[in-house]
């Protein structure tokens, strides 16, 4: 699985976002697809083709471990794993290779294709061997060329493996789709929040000019503070939940909590699920047009300590109203609730839990 490191942001420009802490494993997939609606068709289909059950589902994560992308959304799979799951689907290794020369030379030939790198395959380096008895290092079978190679043999085993192979594919691919739109939902949702971060850092160094980068940035995480006892998952007498940290701790898996691959943790920011990062970006562009809305009276007062409160008053208003009226309840049906019960385990859980997050990700 990658992972990106982050930095804040990218010196006077746009931020650098990482992904999220948990990330789709092949065991995650390999469970969505088994749990999906064509599973049973599929089970059904490899049954009549004498495979057990135990070895469909091998195939399935033969499958998610060895489809790879390039070139946008084409998949790909190596040869090598290609064969693999023909001789675990019941051929011999001759029929298999045999059956993938066929294919995909037969495609070659009739299309008059670059024999380096066409619509149905391409071959990593030119000591590759393709033709038509020889089948030999890391040529990479297109979805075009998958589709030659399923085409092939007339037998029995060939017409089943020909049936549900593509239809293992498409769930495994949907699955796949699913994984990576949960990580770029994640990294887009984070490079907002970010950006709203400098936006209203930058709208508090205006309202007060005397206070520099530093100390305004320390102030608006303090704000953050504010935001994260509006979302609901901050209650001082509840153990576990004393504050934003403890709250983490309580609810989130432990590999979540580990330090990223760059040694960085990233605090609860870095934790927060996709619902959570798009709560504070609203909070945080909400209280720079409040701010900045405000921004004369705040320069009018004489004292800094004076203008300094004036901020903490304009910055905490919005928030304080938010939280009084459960506006990030968890449970839709109590948002706007004036002193409606509240779950401090559930909102730890709901903008906290990113391995939930993404378990329920559409």
């Amino acid at each position: 699985m990658m992972m990106i490191a982050i930095g804040n942001a990218v010196a006077g420009g746009t931020p650098r976002v990482s992904g999220p802490r948990m990330h789709v494993s092949n065991d995650d997939m390999l469970d969505a697809v088994i749990q999906s609606d064509a599973y049973a068709g599929i089970l059904q289909e490899t049954r009549s083709a004498g495979i057990t059950d135990e070895d469909t589902r091998q195939l399935v994560l033969l499958l998610i471990a060895n489809l790879r992308v390039s070139d946008g959304d084409s998949i790909e799979i190596k040869q090598q794993q290609l064969k693999a799951l023909f001789l675990r689907c019941g051929l011999s290794a001759r029929v298999a290779k045999n059956k993938i020369i066929s294919g995909l030379v037969a495609a070659m030939q009739l299309h008059h294709a670059d024999p380096l790198d066409n619509n149905y395959f391409r071959r990593s380096a030119a000591s590759t061997r393709l033709d038509a008895t020889h089948l030999s290092g890391d040529i990479y079978i297109k979805r075009d060329g998958l589709h030659e190679v399923l085409q092939g043999g007339q037998d029995a085993l060939s017409v089943r493996i020909r049936t549900f192979i593509p239809t293992i594919l498409r769930v495994v691919e949907a699955q796949r789709d699913r994984a990576l739109r949960f990580e770029a939902e994640h990294r887009s949702l984070e490079r907002e929040r970010l950006g709203s971060q400098q936006t209203l850092r930058r709208a508090v160094q205006d309202a007060i000019p005397s206070m520099n980068m530093v100390t305004a940035r320390g102030r608006v995480s303090r704000f953050n503070q504010t935001e994260y006892n509006a979302l609901g998952f901050v209650d001082r007498t509840v153990p576990g939940f004393e504050s934003a940290s403890r709250a983490l701790q309580s609810v989130a898996p432990q590999e979540q909590l580990a330090y990223r691959s760059n040694g960085q943790w990233g605090g609860i920011s870095d934790n927060l699920t996709t619902v959570g990062k798009d709560a504070i970006r609203y909070m945080n562009s909400a209280a720079e047009r409040d701010v900045r809305r405000s921004q004369a009276d705040i320069m009018a007062v004489p004292t800094e300590a004076g203008k300094k409160r004036l901020l903490n008053n304009v910055l905490n208003e919005r928030a304080t109203r938010l939280k009084r009226f459960n506006v990030f309840h968890e449970d839709p049906a109590m948002v706007g609730v004036e002193g409606a019960p509240v779950d401090v385990h559930a909102q730890a859980v709901y903008y906290l839990n990113q391995e939930d997050d993404m378990r329920n990700f559409a």
